[in-house]
């Protein structure tokens, strides 16, 4: 759960629009002939039918919402980034549209936990109405928000016969609250390719050297700057590892779209089979200053102060 705070935290910045278009011309970029993806335009992907509170808590928290994954899990995500405060409000939605699970995050510097809880709660109590537990399960988890406890957790009632669960903690600068369905189902990283060997023949063909260790890639290549990768085996047939994350590194000043490194990333990244266009067309909008935080066929695209991330859409 920490972990997964963590991760949710560092990403969670404002993102707008679902069609984004490219900066420049990504073929001439890649020197490719054939025609880039959507003709210098992302894909604009399937849309995800939620229940209405999911917008109306998001426009009146100031939060901006995104379709996170629509394939083989649906997440809905919406943010908000200010000095020192972030809120971070991700939704796994059921083939029927309802809210399977939601996990809220609020983070506020220097604010006492029972404040902070406030907040949390005015987020979450809409929500908490429209899901399929007791007037009982509510009142518990609308008690536990902003007390003293660190750590709090239960199982609820859920409509169906399914069980539920609930699980709040804060820290000194956090709070969050999951509620939601539990499934037996497993839901693994959402890998970027199925088969990333070719993204690094393509890096180490243009001098890039390459090491793996464990779960990790790294490549380099005379100071111009560093490339690591994150390979996951969870949840792929014969423990055979995925490639989840795809991130370039930087020192300092930020890269121009169109030098070396960024061109054999691009060019790395076109090389990932199915998904191969969209990866690199999206690391050509992070580069070249468009869109800061996005998301595009179950993949989350993320501009940090020294990084520019790619990854696999994740639930838990």
């Amino acid at each position: 759960m920490v972990v997964v705070v963590a991760a949710v935290l560092a990403l969670a910045l404002v993102g707008t629009g679902a069609v984004l278009y490219l900066r420049g011309d990504l073929d001439s970029i890649l020197g490719r002939t054939d025609p880039g993806p959507g003709g210098n335009q992302l894909p604009e992907g399937p849309t995800i039918d939620g229940p209405p509170v999911i917008d109306e808590v998001a426009e009146q928290a100031g939060l901006v919402c995104h379709d996170e994954a629509v394939s083989t899990i649906k997440v809905k995500g919406c943010y908000l980034q200010e000095t020192d405060h972030l809120v971070t409000m991700r939704y796994r939605i059921a083939d029927d549209g309802s809210i399977d699970k939601v996990n809220t995050t609020v983070l506020h510097n220097d604010i006492a936990p029972a404040e902070r809880g406030e907040e949390l709660r005015s987020l979450m109590t809409p929500v908490l109405a429209e899901l399929p537990i007791s007037d009982q399960d509510r009142s518990v988890i609308d008690g536990v928000i902003g007390g003293a406890e660190e750590s709090v957790y239960d199982d609820t009632d859920w409509d169906g016969g399914d069980k539920g669960q609930y699980s709040y903690r804060h820290s000194q600068d956090t709070s969050t609250l999951s509620v939601g369905r539990v499934s037996s189902d497993y839901l693994p990283p959402t890998p970027l390719t199925d088969d990333h060997q070719p993204i690094i023949d393509e890096l180490t063909d243009r001098g890039w050297a390459c090491e793996q260790e464990e779960v990790s890639l790294t490549c380099t290549d005379d100071g111009r700057g560093k490339i690591v990768a994150t390979l996951s085996t969870a949840g792929q047939s014969n423990d055979e590892p995925r490639m989840t994350a795809f991130r370039v590194w930087f020192n300092g000043v930020s890269p121009t779209v169109d030098e070396p490194r960024m061109r054999d990333a691009y060019a790395a990244l076109a090389k990932a089979g199915a998904k191969g266009k969209v990866l690199s067309a999206g690391m050509e909008i992070l580069a070249g200053g468009g869109q800061k935080h996005f998301f595009n066929s179950d993949v989350e695209f993320y501009r940090g102060e020294s990084y520019y991330d790619l990854s696999g859409v994740q639930f838990s």
